[in-house]
């Protein structure tokens, strides 16, 4: 049985209109849709969950290690600083050179760093600020505190020709206060209203690690502060790293008292001594006060010595003073507490080696490096200075001054004659005996010029044998 369906025009009609209908609402609902996708950016594809750096930034530590490869690139470094701001920062570290900062280029630099579009103190990390040869120094007042503010991530501060009683209260307090992750500070020719100010200010340092002076004292009398007094202060204690130069007789107590404060930390100690020729210049006197009682785990010593007159007044070999001799030396090593020392060296200027055996009691010196603190030492030098040396450095001519290497045999001689406690066989150490810092074994001056041309190291070896002498 079949059925037979009929549908009027009406009706076709009217079907045909819901149909086109249905197809455009379709047709714009798809086009809407679309159309606010198109609108939007992008999303990111999302990391799968077994990805174990999912939704975890890097430490900038890592970009700081990675960077750091990249210090001698000065391209490469420039490059970085495009990435990011993180990048910026840690590439300025490798491009931007200590910053040295006077009255003549400071009111340029200070304006930079308050400029609010500049990061670039967040990458200075050394900075020196200078004191030009002049009466007024009031300039500094009211900059001093800008850069204490700016310039917190400073490590290495070096200050010339400060004088504290010339800054005001504000600057001062800056310069003990702003400067907290310091690790290095070089003072040089510093002067503090008191002794006692000296010693705050560097212990008012936490991280402080190495510190460098150089003709640097309180205006007044050092006996203004009293041991007791400095007991108090929260100390160098951090310090591990101490040298010491241009030291003068009236210094030698404040020494004493920075010694005693470094302690135990201490690992390195470096002291050059002034000219005994010129005014102020140490005695055997003034070196008493020297004890390495409190430095339990030094490693290192240093020692700057001139047993001649002073070189810069160029005067004959007949006119030096013999009154000045070594005979502080082996009472000073001899307060060391414990075996530490490791590595020994003695900087000297000598006239001719003569000064050397006149000046060393080299029979005490050898009983000292017999005792138990003394056990562990592995290495000596003897750094030998001569006026002929000193002068073809400069470029003078060297005049009637004795040969360097004539200087340098007499002194080996000397010292492998005197210190017969490191030849025994049961000590292994090296003495090495050269010419200036870079212990040259040979030079050549030329009288004209006073070109010196050195040639490679080398070394008295001593080790234990059948015959107790390599």
């Amino acid at each position: 049985m079949s059925r037979n369906f009929s549908l009027s025009s009406a009706q076709f009609t009217c079907l045909v209109a819901v149909s086109v209908a249905l197809a455009a609402s379709t047709w714009y609902l798809v086009w809407s849709e679309r159309a606010r996708r198109a609108a939007q950016p992008p999303k990111r594809k999302p990391r799968a969950k077994s990805d174990p750096t999912h939704d975890r930034a890097l430490p900038p530590e890592l970009f700081a290690l990675v960077i750091d490869y990249l210090h001698s690139d000065k391209n490469s470094l420039r490059t970085c600083t495009l990435v990011c701001r993180q990048w910026l920062v840690e590439a300025r570290f490798h491009l931007i050179p200590a910053v040295e900062l006077n009255r003549l280029n400071i009111f340029s630099f200070v304006p930079l760093l308050q400029n609010s579009h500049t990061s670039i103190a967040m990458s200075i990390r050394t900075l020196t600020i200078v004191s030009l040869p002049e009466k007024n120094k009031a300039w500094m007042n009211p900059l001093i505190p800008i850069l204490g503010k700016h310039l917190q991530r400073v490590e290495k501060l070096t200050l010339m020709g400060l004088k504290f009683s010339q800054l005001d209260a504000e600057a001062t307090n800056s310069l003990f206060k702003d400067f907290r992750a310091l690790k290095i500070l070089d003072m040089v020719d510093l002067m503090f209203i008191t002794f006692k100010q000296m010693i705050e200010f560097i212990s008012a340092f936490p991280s402080l690690e190495t510190l460098m002076t150089c003709r640097t004292e309180g205006a007044s009398h050092i006996g203004d502060a009293s041991s007791h007094q400095l007991n108090h202060q929260p100390a160098t204690r951090g310090v591990v790293k101490i040298e010491l130069d241009g030291v003068t007789e009236g210094r030698m107590w404040g020494i004493s008292v920075l010694l005693k404060r470094a302690a135990s930390r201490l690992k390195e100690l470096k002291i050059r001594f002034l000219d005994p020729g010129l005014p102020n210049g140490v005695t055997n006197v003034g070196l008493s006060h020297l004890d390495l009682g409190s430095n339990t785990h030094l490693h290192s010593i240093n020692l700057y010595i001139s047993l001649g007159q002073s070189i810069g007044s160029i005067t004959p070999p007949s006119s030096v003073d013999r009154r000045y001799t070594l005979s502080w030396l082996p009472t000073f090593l001899r307060t060391l507490p414990s075996p530490s020392v490791t590595h020994l060296r003695l900087s000297m200027i000598l006239i001719s080696s003569t000064e050397l055996e006149f000046a060393m009691p080299w029979a005490e010196l050898d009983r000292v490096f017999d005792l138990p603190q003394w056990r562990d030492l592995k290495e000596m030098e003897w750094a030998i200075e001569t006026p002929a040396l000193l002068s073809a450095q400069a470029g003078i001519p060297r005049g009637s001054w004795e040969d360097p290497m004539d200087v340098l045999e007499g002194v080996e001689i000397a010292v492998y004659q005197g210190l017969r406690s490191l030849i025994r066989p049961s000590r292994e150490v090296i003495v090495r005996c050269g010419l200036g810092e870079k212990m040259w074994t040979s030079v050549d001056i030329d009288d004209d010029y006073g070109f010196i041309l050195p040639s490679a190291m080398s070394s008295i070896h001593i080790y234990p044998d059948e015959d107790g002498v390599e």
